[in-house]
């Protein structure tokens, strides 16, 4: 698969990496943001993490929105059965000080 597509406003770079991109129904999948400024210092925020089809936002995580300290988050989502078979978009949006950036990771959730 291609890098994944990023939205940046401000000197903020990121990279959302997931445990693969065929998470299995009602485990644990996880997934880590790293953020930093242009030079590579490590910031905090928000992450807003939403899931997309076909370009729209089809959810969000619960809760939706967490905390980024010192430039990580590791977190891990359930998908539902509902969820099976569909290509998403997990989508992260990053708010700092400094700027906000979009990023994605495909996924297909599998049985």
């Amino acid at each position: 698969m291609g890098r994944p597509p990023q939205v940046t406003t401000g000197p903020v770079r990121g990279k959302l990496v997931g445990d693969n991109h065929t998470p299995k129904l009602k485990a644990n999948w996880f997934y880590t943001v790293t953020v930093t400024d242009a030079s590579g210092k490590p910031l905090n925020g928000t992450v807003l993490t939403e899931f997309a089809v076909g370009g729209q936002v089809d959810g969000h995580e619960t809760p939706p929105t967490h905390r980024l300290v010192t430039g990580r988050l590791h977190d891990r989502i359930n998908f539902p059965p509902e969820s099976l078979g569909v290509p998403l978009a997990l989508r992260t949006v990053v708010h700092t000080p400094k700027g906000s950036i979009t990023l994605s990771w495909p996924v297909t959730p599998t049985k």
